[in-house]
């Protein structure tokens, strides 16, 4: 799912200085940690956007979560974010900022969506094909989803390979409506 515009200029700002700095894997694990966090309590979302909490009590929240350590750097980061009133972007940045490491990389994520589970031959089979198309190399995040009856609906980015069953049915549908029979 594509992030906004607002999401993905604070990742940049992070981005920047920890390629520079070769700190990548570092920021990007405690970004992700911090992400993680936030998708799992509501609570803490609520106090993060919450503008009645000061910036210096939700970094000491944060601070107390068990196992979070983060670098000085990525604190500084979260005191601006939070600062600027961007707390409800937070999920948005850790994505685009993992979106942003992966390119750097030349990781391309696919979400692949099918009927059933792909059989392990197959998934090894559409990322070899993927990977050729793509010219990078590729992670497969696998979905499944009845409705499509068969094949595979594949996300890159913001373009949608459909080759599912459901889609090829409704074309097939959608032309023989224009047919006319004498």
């Amino acid at each position: 799912m594509p992030v906004d515009s607002v999401a993905r200029r604070y990742a940049e700002s992070l981005f920047e200085p920890a390629l520079a700095g070769g700190r990548l894997d570092e920021l990007a694990q405690g970004l992700a940690g911090l992400a993680q966090l936030i998708a799992a309590h509501e609570k803490l979302r609520e106090l993060l956007v919450n503008p009645g909490v000061e910036v210096a009590e939700k970094l000491q929240v944060l601070r107390r979560l068990p196992g979070q350590v983060w670098p000085a750097d990525l604190e500084a980061f979260l005191r601006m974010v939070l600062s600027m009133g961007r707390a409800a972007h937070l999920l948005d940045i850790a994505q685009a900022f993992a979106e942003l490491v992966d390119e750097a990389r030349g990781i391309v994520r696919a979400r692949v969506c099918s009927a059933r589970s792909l059989e392990a031959p197959l998934k090894r089979r559409l990322k070899q094909i993927l990977e050729h198309r793509e010219h990078k190399q590729v992670e497969l995040i696998e979905t499944t989803a009845p409705e499509l009856l068969g094949g595979v609906q594949v996300v890159l980015g913001s373009r949608m390979l459909d080759g599912s069953l459901r889609t090829q049915l409704e074309r097939l549908r959608q032309r023989l409506k224009t047919v006319r029979v004498h």
